[in-house]
């Protein structure tokens, strides 16, 4: 799997030839009949082991910081991704440098694989990431969570009450449209905390098991663990979720093959699984919420554990 970039589990695709998702070009004239809302929030990532920064810059993790945390989606009216080539975007105030919307050059929102901004969910399956009910839907289904943005980093957390602007342009049949939308930070600013290490107990001979989280921190909706090949930073082979209060969550059978790993949890007081896609080809509300009950997009992340599995 690709990094962990602006501190979720990132990497978004319109899949393949998804039903409503526009292939921006088109022969003859053409009345567009899809209809797009981009949607930005904005929240604020407890990085308390600095792991979330070293799976985004490939360094080893240093001190704890807390950094921006900023989530997209980006829906045609049937819940897909509005366009297969979505164009590249900015974050402002985050932003680093001049934005050229044609070449991507100097954005720092442009998407996976510098291919543009993608933006409702990742699945299951994707890159070997698995993961299980309640929110998640059965191995294999088109279920997923939401994203945060591909920056160029972790952009710092600014003041209470910075106002953040997302711009994006498309080009569809020739014509530059237009998109953008906005998103400003509580005052105060809620910092979450984490639940502190947790435990895996695998079902031997299985490639599966059960995590055990710590107890919710306040103000949290749901919790991952998150299990890396090694690291951090390291590669992302399995995710499995609870949404709170529960305090145990399944990896799937033939998920993990026999060996030793590494895990941490990650805690999130918005929807951050369950505004994810949910059918195909309707992946899911055009219009879903993306902050929680403060206003906001909160995450963090605890330290590492050692999970084996037998």
């Amino acid at each position: 799997m690709h990094k962990i970039k602006a501190a979720a589990l990132v990497g978004l695709l319109c899949l393949g030839a998804v039903v409503g998702c526009s292939t921006n070009t088109n022969p003859g004239t053409v009345n567009s009949t899809t209809v797009a809302t981009l949607q930005l929030a904005v929240g604020s990532i407890n990085d308390t082991a600095d792991v979330l920064e070293s799976q985004a810059t490939g360094n080893p993790p240093g001190a704890a910081a807390t950094f921006l945390d900023a989530i997209v989606t980006f829906r045609n009216q049937n819940g897909a991704s509005a366009f297969i080539h979505p164009g590249f975007a900015e974050l402002s105030p985050a932003a680093v440098g001049t934005c050229n919307f044609n070449t991507g050059a100097g954005c720092n929102a442009a998407g996976p694989f510098g291919s543009g901004l993608f933006a409702y969910g990742q699945n299951p399956g994707y890159n070997g990431t698995t993961t299980a009910p309640p929110a998640f839907g059965p191995l294999g289904s088109d279920t997923g969570y939401l994203l945060d943005m591909q920056l160029l980093d972790l952009p710092p957390l600014g003041a209470p009450g910075t106002a953040y602007t997302l711009k994006d342009q498309v080009v569809s049949n020739g014509a530059v449209q237009t998109y953008s939308a906005g998103a400003t930070l509580d005052t105060p600013i809620t910092i979450l905390g984490t639940s502190g290490p947790g435990s895996y107990a695998p079902t031997a001979g299985t490639g599966g098991g059960t995590y055990t989280f710590g107890a919710c921190p306040a103000g949290a909706t749901e919790q991952v663990a998150v299990f890396l090949s090694a690291g951090p930073p390291g590669s992302v082979l399995a995710m499995a979720e609870g949404v709170c209060p529960a305090t145990t969550a399944v990896v799937p059978p033939s998920t993990l093959a026999a060996g030793a790993y590494v895990c941490f949890v990650m805690a999130a007081d918005f929807p951050w699984v369950e505004a994810g896609p949910k059918q195909n080809p309707a992946v899911g509300p055009p219009n879903p919420t993306i902050v929680g009950a403060n206003g906001n997009a909160d995450l963090s992340a605890s330290g590492t554990t050692a999970c084996t599995q037998t």
